[in-house]
């Protein structure tokens, strides 16, 4: 038998499920995986089962090699760079459109945000409800509090 490397291809449906995550048109992840064509189970473990899996881990580095081609950044930084600019979003108002902050797009990307980091989490309802920072133990708070300043230095 040949030895060599075992090279892991994405799945079509792997494919589709990174779209439209990566497209915004669907507000939580377990439903953009369920459209692409997973179960109710994959979809709602997603990050131990989808963003895990090889083919998914392949795609991203090959999007985040076209981003680094297109915007001269990764795809990583650039969702974050886009996120942070979505959080300053303004609006132009009145005949004389005089820019004011945008209230309801900030609070849009800052419930994106908060979602990613899993500051909060979707309720039976589908509402979110907010992380209770509290009633973790110490470690994992420095924890977290480490890995954030290392994000806000990439930045």
């Amino acid at each position: 038998m040949a030895k060599g490397r075992v090279v892991t291809v994405p799945t079509p449906m792997q494919k589709r499920g990174v779209d439209n995550v990566l497209s915004g048109k669907y507000k939580f992840v377990a439903p953009a995986l369920r459209a692409a064509g997973y179960s109710n189970f994959t979809a709602g473990r997603s990050q131990e089962n989808f963003f895990k899996a090889k083919g998914v881990e392949v795609y991203l580095k090959a999007l985040s090699k076209v981003a680094k081609k297109r915007w001269n950044v990764s795809l990583p930084d650039k969702v974050a760079l886009t996120y942070l600019d979505g959080l300053e979003s303004t609006r132009l108002y009145g005949k004389d459109a005089i820019e004011h902050p945008d209230n309801m797009a900030r609070l849009a990307f800052a419930d994106r945000f908060a979602q990613f980091f899993g500051w909060t989490r979707e309720t039976p309802m589908g509402k979110l409800q907010q992380f209770n920072f509290f009633s973790v133990d110490e470690k994992t708070k420095h924890d977290f509090n480490e890995n954030f300043k290392v994000f806000l230095k990439q930045l």
